[in-house]
């Protein structure tokens, strides 16, 4: 296959390298002039779990596809928030065969499937971690399991042979539940993006029973935003949703413990293989002054706006949504009090979560 990887960051330039490595016909596409220059001339430099690296890679910018024969597939490696416009910029360069492969989190997915045709997605979800450093240097945790489908859930021949290419980056499997995968990865981002109202990493905010329930009922109420799409949300990746559908106390307070302990598992399975990754450094979550535009702010939006679509009513989340804003424009000091906020905000409301009356973890 002649494969292109729009967007060049970290993960983009770790996945790009280790498909050239294996040879396959890759080119790295990025809109940032000085990142094109960087591989050009010095190749993908990779330090972590696989050892040290550098691989000559092939790099332009968007534009160079002109004139070019139109690629097998693009793999859409960019932020949420820049996934849109990119794509675009290149449709008029791909054909109707080309193959979008959607690398982005949250539901971006199923925006790609808008933007690029449903006919031509198709869904990766991936657990690898990278990290671009200042020098330009990737920094690879361990990577885990790429999970490869169709939005639709059928199993085509274009799914074995990206699995084929995608092999050589990670382990990689073909299977119908992307969809429901896509949608619980976004459930459990939740957590994250009510974490990044903090600036304590999630294990330590998790310990908060105050946090632990405003979680949970966010959490609930995208749950049952896949319910109504007709999507069955995928255990994934420390995370069971079906634990989150706690009918009576005795569920909810298993349902408290595994938030708690997801969070511990969660960091603790990271940093046995990287001590000095913080927990939230790979992943784009951070909130802060220096980085407003991150992933949180797309999952938020997107949810809402598929609750919309759905005709579901999310409070809790647009409550939530509006702390959120209120705390990326600076207007709100990152604290626990947020996260608090969004629990009270929760009682406003009247949303009630099935939960012992005693703290399992007191």
């Amino acid at each position: 296959m002649r494969i292109v990887v729009l967007g060049a960051g970290a993960f983009g330039s770790w996945l790009g390298g280790f498909l050239t490595r294996g040879g396959e016909d890759v080119t790295l596409l990025d809109t940032s002039a000085s990142r094109v220059a960087e591989l050009a001339s010095r190749g993908v430099r990779l330090e972590g779990f696989r050892g040290d690296d550098t691989i000559k890679v092939r790099a332009s910018a968007p534009s160079a596809l002109a004139g070019q024969p139109a690629p097998d597939a693009v793999l859409v490696c960019t932020k949420p928030a820049a996934m849109d416009a990119a794509v675009r910029e290149i449709l008029p360069h791909t054909g109707p065969s080309t193959t979008f492969v959607s690398f982005v989190g949250g539901l971006a997915p199923f925006r790609l499937a808008d933007v690029a045709g449903a006919d031509r997605t198709v869904a990766v979800v991936s657990c690898t971690e990278t990290r671009l450093r200042p020098d330009g240097v990737v920094e690879c945790a361990f990577h885990n399991f790429n999970w490869i489908g169709e939005l639709d859930t059928r199993f085509t021949d274009r799914l074995h042979a990206l699995q084929a290419a995608l092999n050589w980056a990670a382990p990689s499997l073909v299977t119908r539940v992307v969809p429901g995968m896509i949608w619980s990865k976004a459930q459990y981002s939740l957590e994250v993006a009510l974490s990044t109202l903090s600036p304590e990493l999630p294990a330590k905010i998790f310990k908060d029973r105050t946090a632990r329930r405003a979680a949970a009922a966010l959490v609930r109420e995208a749950i049952a935003l896949s319910d109504k799409a007709g999507v069955q949300a995928i255990q994934y990746d420390f995370f069971d949703p079906n634990l989150y559908r706690a009918t009576n106390r005795g569920e909810g307070k298993v349902m408290e413990m595994w938030i708690h302990n997801a969070w511990i598992r969660h960091e603790g399975f990271r940093d046995g293989f990287e001590d000095e990754w913080p927990a939230k450094t790979g992943l784009s979550w951070s909130l802060s002054p220096q980085n407003p535009d991150q992933e949180s702010t797309d999952l938020i939006s997107d949810l809402r706006a598929r609750a919309v679509a759905l005709k579901v009513k999310t409070p809790l989340l647009d409550r939530f949504a509006v702390i959120f804003e209120e705390a990326r424009a600076g207007k709100r000091a990152l604290s626990m009090d947020n996260l608090h906020a969004v629990d009270r905000a929760r009682i406003e409301l009247g949303i009630e979560v099935p939960w012992s009356d005693e703290d399992p973890f007191r």
